[in-house]
């Protein structure tokens, strides 16, 4: 195991898909049982790995890999569910408002964040967008996007989480304030 991980802290993808393969049926197993959604705990070991590709320099001098790994797992559910928290949280405040696309001040607003939404699938990365577009508007499973792309599931996988985060931090930064705005009033 000290030998993947160091083989891993200094940039080795073989050692990394080593661990990956060893360590993924676990993780995800975990993550079902603690989220119950089989989508939150596919998202969340993508989450997981991706962060360990992205800090392996640290893992030269984890101990127990076992343990480090099962707290990352953990601390990204409790990531996933306050991020759900909030989603429902804001979605039900909204749903009180009488916020509506049919008042002619609204249908504006709902205009205007929908082309803001567009031009930030605009902004992703080619491979990002198809990825996204593949699966939000023409509706096609991750295996089928797979095929038609000629890329692995595990990368498309690995891009519809990076286009989501990068939407969700993007449409976050510009609506908050609206957001807000609508709560209050």
């Amino acid at each position: 195991m000290q030998e993947w991980l160091q083989l891993m802290a200094e940039g080795s993808e073989t050692a990394f898909r080593q661990l990956f393969d060893a360590y993924r049926p676990r993780i995800y197993t975990y993550l079902l049982r603690v989220t119950g959604s089989a989508d939150i705990a596919e998202d969340a070991v993508q989450e997981v790995f991706l962060k360990l590709w992205k800090d392996r320099t640290k893992l030269a001098h984890v101990e127990n890999f076992n343990a480090y790994l099962h707290r990352m797992a953990q601390n990204q559910a409790y990531s996933r569910f306050r991020s759900l928290a909030k989603e429902s949280l804001i979605l039900a405040e909204l749903k009180d408002t009488t916020f509506s696309p049919q008042h002619p001040e609204h249908e504006l607003v709902f205009k205007e964040v929908r082309e803001q939404i567009l031009d930030l699938v605009g902004q992703l990365s080619p491979q990002q967008r198809s990825v996204f577009l593949l699966s939000r508007e023409v509706g096609l499973k991750h295996e089928e996007i797979a095929r038609k792309m000629g890329i692995t599931v595990l990368t498309v996988k690995k891009h519809m989480s990076v286009a989501l985060r990068t939407l969700r931090k993007e449409i976050a930064n510009r609506y908050t304030l609206l957001i807000l705005f609508l709560i209050k009033y």
